[in-house]
């Protein structure tokens, strides 16, 4: 089994169900404990080649299951209106509803795959856990047949139940919301309580729902107040609502268990993020002293040698070394950035012999604002080196900061080349691979940054050929600056 793709094991299960079906139905005997045995390895072994976790493999042992009772019955009576055999009817439906079945397994595995949902290698699953879920299953279908011998329930009757519970939709409403209350209340509360404990408070629960649920249908709640009725129609509803307990739970648990393991994914790639920062802040810090006493020796030559600017550009590059390895925190303040980046400015403006302009607009108090430490440099140099490399004259860069409600926003523009859409293309395709990566440290880097410490923060590129290219970051306040760290000597 372990070359066979997922879809061949679904035709395979799908042969296997037809043949028992017929076999059984030769022998004269039922198939029902047969197919729900199968449908469970079937499930199984999709569910360990797609490699999901032992909650969502129960969970859809459970799902498909139940749906499996229900889609096969409906089958067989659509089957019914073209072919006329009987052992024929009940054997196409049958594999017929294993492909939907297992078809729907593999989607669910290649949605939660997306979401990097996984168990990350191939496993089994807790035995215990899994033999658990499995048996409980079992003999709940053979509690079924049992009932359905003793004439207590019918496929009809239990299909006008399912009828009359979808109908009472408020009943749907609240078994939906305790589920929901319940889910969460488990998690946060429950979580560090005995195995035993959080098994006793489930059934607890699923009981108390169940009756609740049962004798409100049963009155027809709320729309009216009936008289109970009999005993015999009373279990056949509260199977229904069992059945339909256990769905709302199962689908409620693995959507709670999507979200809080997407939220922990997030928080796993953040502190991730933040130690490969670090790390390339730490290799920006090899040997700074003696860095600064080479370039405090080169300045001092230059004044003696009477070359002003080359020592106004050793200072600047040194004033602008001290600011980057100064600066340990993930966020700083706008003004903290800006000044910075003047010293960047100033050597650009050197390199390109004043061809360009820079202008600043900045509507904000710049010491009230956070944002990604030295976020904007790389942008400036961007647009110094790209749009407006060959620009001989009329070059010109625009820096804005406003508030829009909490929100600073921020352009960096210029009027230079600009991009094709092509080009602009495949620079944001090349952002987006550089944030799955963590391989960036330009344009990804600080687009990746900004979605972690900025909640619905974001990065956009605008840009037409020939008219030049705008940078805007969106950057919501939540935070208030930090004191300024000390300067490094």
């Amino acid at each position: 089994m372990s070359k066979i793709k997922p879809s061949g094991v679904i035709h395979i299960f799908a042969l296997l169900h037809a043949a028992v079906t017929i076999l059984c139905r030769e022998a004269g005997i039922g198939d029902e404990l047969f197919l729900t045995v199968l449908t469970m390895a079937m499930i199984l072994l999709v569910c360990l080649k797609k490699n999901l976790n032992l909650e969502f493999t129960a969970g859809i042992i459970i799902i498909i299951n139940v749906t499996g009772y229900l889609l096969g019955t409906a089958g067989a009576n659509l089957i019914g209106m073209i072919f006329s055999s009987d052992l024929a009817v009940h054997a196409i439906s049958t594999a017929f509803t294993t492909e939907l079945l297992g078809w729907g397994t593999i989607l669910v595995g290649n949605i939660l795959n997306r979401l990097r949902l996984s168990s990350g290698s191939i496993r089994m699953p807790h035995m215990p856990w899994l033999i658990a879920v499995v048996l409980a299953i079992f003999l709940f279908r053979l509690a079924i047949i049992a009932l359905s011998d003793m004439n207590i329930l019918s496929n009809g009757g239990l299909y006008k139940n399912l009828v009359r519970l979808m109908y009472n939709i408020p009943v749907c409403i609240i078994l939906i919301c305790l589920n929901i209350i319940y889910v969460r209340f488990a998690r946060t509360r429950l979580r560090q309580k005995p195995a035993y404990f959080r098994w006793i408070t489930l059934t607890s629960f699923v009981v108390l729902a169940v009756l609740g649920a049962t004798f409100a249908v049963g009155i027809d709640l709320p729309f009216s107040i009936q008289q109970l009725p009999p005993v015999h129609d009373l279990v056949e509803t509260a199977v229904v609502v069992f059945i339909a307990e256990i769905l709302f739970y199962v689908l409620i648990y693995m959507a709670d268990y999507v979200r809080v393991t997407h939220q922990d994914v997030k928080a796993e790639k953040m502190k991730r993020h933040k130690a490969q920062f670090e790390y390339l802040k730490l290799k920006q810090q090899v040997n700074p002293h003696f860095l600064f006493n080479t370039l405090n020796m080169i300045s001092c030559m230059a004044r003696l040698e009477d070359a002003s600017t080359t020592d106004q550009m050793i200072v600047h590059l040194g004033s602008l070394f001290r600011h980057n390895l100064r600066t340990k925190r993930q966020q700083i303040t706008l003004e903290e950035e800006l000044d910075g980046l003047e010293d960047d400015m100033y050597l650009q403006q050197m390199r390109f012999d004043g061809r360009i302009t820079v202008e600043k607009s900045i509507r904000v108090q710049p010491a009230a604002v956070l944002v990604p430490s030295f976020m904007l440099q790389p942008v400036v140099e961007n647009a110094y080196s790209h749009g407006l490399k060959s620009c001989e004259e009329g070059g010109r860069i625009l820096l804005r900061a406003w508030m829009q409600g909490k929100v600073l926003v921020l352009t960096v523009a210029d009027n230079g080349r600009g991009m094709t859409p092509e080009e602009l293309d495949a620079v944001q395709t090349k952002i987006a691979q550089s944030e799955q990566t963590g391989r960036s440290i330009g344009l990804g880097n600080i687009s990746r940054r900004i979605g972690m410490l900025y909640p619905g923060g974001k990065m956009q590129i605008y840009s037409r050929a020939d008219c030049g290219t705008v940078v805007r970051f969106e950057l919501p306040q939540t935070q208030q600056p930090e004191e300024k760290e000390e300067t490094l000597s």
